[in-house]
């Protein structure tokens, strides 16, 4: 079983998010490639952590964190792409929650919110 990828992609802040199609046909996994890869500081400014595994005495330290009931998110410190896995309630809402938790990654502010 090996998952494809959709051919429609979003954009958010000039990022591309790459919607893939999981082994089950299902549209649960974004990728995204970020502007500068993520350190450990970024990913602790995400916010509803459950649970964050950060294995950084590997050769290519990896990390996961779990947003209980939104997604899953993994990849390796210092490359900059990272997938969200959405959690099946979070479907309808994807965009939104993935735009929202790579604003947090990047420390962007919301348009419109002050300074």
């Amino acid at each position: 079983m090996t998952s494809t990828r959709e051919v429609a992609c979003l954009h958010l802040e000039n990022l591309e998010l790459v919607m893939v199609v999981d082994c089950f046909g299902d549209h649960r996994i974004v990728e995204v490639n970020l502007p500068h890869p993520p350190e450990i500081a970024d990913l602790k400014r995400l916010t509803d952590v459950g649970r964050q595994t950060i294995l950084s005495d590997l050769p290519r330290p990896f990390f996961r964190i779990d947003c209980p009931g939104r997604f899953l998110l993994t990849g390796i410190i210092g490359d900059p792409k990272v997938r969200f896995t959405l959690r099946q309630a979070a479907l309808t809402k994807a965009p939104k929650i993935v735009s929202q938790a790579v604003r947090e990654l990047l420390n962007l502010k919301r348009k419109g919110a002050k300074r």
